[in-house]
């Protein structure tokens, strides 16, 4: 009998569900793996602020970490909030361990879709320097991707993203997938896979009207780590990215709230 893939995922919790680990668990379990959770912070926010963030103790993390590795198999690893330079250090030895093994996906959440930050603000140097060469794949969109290159401004063209892309690419030592649904003047959401070999693919949907969408970032890196335990990176990402057009464009059928509400992972 074939074994479940297994999908950790190492972030921060929303009670309303609609982002952080929960959205993760929601979307691995929809798509037929077996979620694996590793809290970093409890938060209490909602889709209009976040109002407090408790980042759970270093040893914590690691002694959670144990307790899965010691008894579970892991087929991949996302990972989401880091709130401290501690609790990414943290996470180091683990991922030194399993990286050749295991496809590793980190999106690198340094603020909330509300606009408010949620980690310190040295966090961006620190993943850069010490976290993501231990990372398959990371998947910014264009304004942490510009926080992360210290620059001041994010991409406006698919020429800045393919740029922007190949500097991170370069800097940070492993492959990139630039998310371009917020580019100006776009008819279609545009993203971008930079691979650590150097090789470019775009990937193009169409834009979906709904007033809900909560939650996609962490969406597509849980479906992107969960599908590169079964398929190459250009097409894991082409599988995550149909997902997500899914889930957004059912949003709608959940009716929980009139605006800015969580998707509907659970379409497959």
């Amino acid at each position: 009998m074939e074994r479940i893939s297994t999908t950790l995922t190492i972030a921060g919790t929303d009670p309303t569900g609609g982002a952080g680990i929960i959205a993760d668990v929601k979307t691995i379990s929809a798509l037929g793996g077996y979620a694996l959770i590793v809290p970093t912070a409890v938060i209490a926010q909602n889709s209009m602020s976040v109002s407090e963030i408790l980042p759970l103790p270093a040893y914590l993390l690691t002694a959670q970490l144990h307790s899965i590795t010691e008894e579970f198999p892991i087929s991949s690893v996302k990972i989401g909030l880091l709130p401290s330079e501690e609790i990414a250090k943290a996470i180091v030895p683990f991922l030194a361990g399993v990286k050749r093994r295991t496809p590793i996906v980190l999106d690198p959440v340094l603020k909330a879709s509300s606009g408010q930050g949620l980690c310190e603000d040295s966090l961006a140097c620190f993943l850069m320097r010490e976290v993501f060469p231990y990372v398959s794949v990371i998947t910014p969109n264009l304004s942490e991707a510009a926080r992360l290159l210290q620059l001041p401004q994010k991409a406006c063209t698919r020429l800045e993203m393919l740029r922007h892309a190949e500097m991170l690419c370069e800097q940070a030592r492993c492959s990139v997938l630039l998310k371009g649904g917020h580019l100006d003047g776009e008819r279609n959401s545009p993203d971008l896979l930079m691979t650590s070999e150097g090789k470019s693919y775009w990937f193009e949907s169409s834009r979906i009207d709904t007033p809900h969408g909560r939650g996609t970032g962490c969406t597509l890196s849980s479906a992107l780590a969960f599908y590169m335990t079964q398929h190459q990176l250009p097409e894991a990402v082409h599988l995550a990215k149909t997902y997500l057009c899914k889930a957004l464009s059912q949003a709608d059928t959940l009716g929980l709230v009139s605006s800015r509400g969580p998707l509907q992972h659970f379409v497959c």
